[in-house]
């Protein structure tokens, strides 16, 4: 896949979810820039036959942690515990992660969790049941990295109240975002889906369309590139079985993807999901009970 250079502001980060930016400031309290605290998003994929290597849990976490996402430059992690929504931070990338705090947005009461967040730690989307008994996508937002998180709001145009949508990431551009849903209705649970706007600044998503690679079984935890024509994601058969990590492309937005292929050497007899990788294509994070508790994973190629 060729490489592409693309770089993510804070107006484009906006973009993916619709965000009127007079809002974004009075709710984060914070109405200026943070000068250099905004790292680069350089979309160049790693080539999908190199295989992942230096496997290995991440230190400085709990058992049963689970859905972690990052900052494109690897210096915050977000992820759920319990039901609540946790955040571990570094100062560089050879530095170990600091003890986790709850995210400042948290409640307490709803059931938080599948965070993402943009590559420039800008917006973060979530599944939460707040205001409801389905779960649903809400999005907070912050001008800078220093700045507090806005109020959560949901992503109204992707959310149907009959059932649970579970974000996924979005490409660069916000044209398409992927998110996970039992909206199908045939019983299969969780399919992979994608939603696209015609639309530029603030505008809403077209009602999210199944990706065809779902299967009858479990296909959830989607992770798009910033490109658009890669897809990571964990499908299994259902009813409690494992599922697996998988990768599928597409050579234009436009088109659909190719048959998943299994990540043969992160496969495993234990549940694997919860995928996010880097911008570069060089890391993954994801979740395993591979030693026998749910944990988050790092591999790298």
């Amino acid at each position: 896949m060729a490489a592409i250079a693309v770089v993510l502001g804070t107006t484009s980060c906006r973009q993916i979810l619709g965000l009127d930016p007079g809002v974004v400031a009075r709710d984060a309290q914070v109405d200026t820039e943070t000068p250099g605290d905004v790292a680069p998003d350089v979309m160049s994929d790693a080539p999908a036959t190199m295989p992942w290597t230096n496997l290995a849990p991440v230190s400085g976490f709990a058992a049963d942690d689970q859905d972690p996402t990052l900052t494109a430059d690897m210096l915050e992690l977000y992820f759920s515990r319990g039901t609540d929504i946790y955040v571990s931070t570094r100062a560089t990338v050879a530095d170990g992660w600091g003890t986790p705090t709850l995210a400042q947005f948290a409640q307490g009461g709803p059931s938080d969790g599948s965070p993402e967040i943009t590559p420039d730690g800008l917006i973060l989307q979530f599944a939460s049941d707040r205001g409801a008994v389905t779960l649903d996508v809400y999005y907070v937002a912050r001008v800078s990295r220093a700045a507090n998180w806005s109020m959560p709001q949901p992503l109204s145009s992707v959310n149907d109240a009959n059932f649970d949508e579970r974000p996924g990431s979005a490409t660069t551009s916000g044209a398409n975002l992927t998110l996970s849903s039992d909206r199908n209705g045939s019983g299969t649970g969780l399919d992979l889906y994608e939603a696209t706007r015609a639309g530029g600044f603030g505008s809403d998503y077209y009602a999210p369309v199944r990706i065809p690679l779902s299967t009858t079984g479990e296909d959830g935890s989607p992770y798009l590139t910033g490109d658009g024509l890669t897809l990571y994601y964990a499908s299994g058969p259902g009813g409690g079985a494992p599922r697996d990590l998988f990768v599928a492309t597409r050579t234009a937005l436009t088109e659909t993807f190719t048959m998943g292929v299994r990540i043969e050497e992160l496969s495993t007899l234990f549940n694997d999901s919860d995928p996010w990788v880097s911008p570069d294509g060089h890391h993954i994070y994801f979740l395993s009970n591979r030693d026998g508790a749910p944990r988050i994973w790092h591999a790298s190629r």
